[in-house]
């Protein structure tokens, strides 16, 4: 999976459930989508930015749109903090994901050319080279 915005919005939306900052009693979905599309611009900026204290900004950005009462929220700048932390875990889980992809592909080329070097062995009539 690579870190796309549906990703962080998702990782970002949990959170702000898990700290009671959304209502879920109704239709959690319907509110879900309604937030994700009403908030994708911010959420593309999130995915962009390396800058702790923007995406910080950006946080308080979203919560403002999902109509989210930041006001005497005592705890607010540690769910953002923790939030971040969940976004910086994505990025790694995104990178190492690419990583063995990488590698994996690597392996398979090399077990390719290996078949297509038998193959052709066997069609070339040396079969000495079929068995190694």
């Amino acid at each position: 999976m690579t870190e796309t915005s549906e990703t962080i919005f998702e990782s970002i939306y949990q959170s702000f459930i898990d700290y009671g900052l959304i209502d879920i009693n109704g239709n959690i979905e319907g509110k879900k989508q309604h937030a994700y599309l009403s908030c994708v611009m911010i959420i593309k900026k999130i995915q962009e930015n390396n800058n702790d204290s923007d995406i910080d900004q950006f946080l308080k950005d979203l919560m403002l749109l999902l109509d989210i009462d930041v006001k005497g929220k005592e705890n607010l700048d540690f769910i953002v903090i923790e939030i971040i932390k969940n976004l910086e875990i994505l990025k790694v889980k995104s990178k190492l994901q690419g990583v063995e992809l990488e590698k994996h592909k690597s392996t398979t080329q090399v077990h390719c050319s290996d078949h297509q070097n038998r193959l052709f062995s066997l069609f070339s009539g040396n079969k000495s080279d079929i068995f190694r």
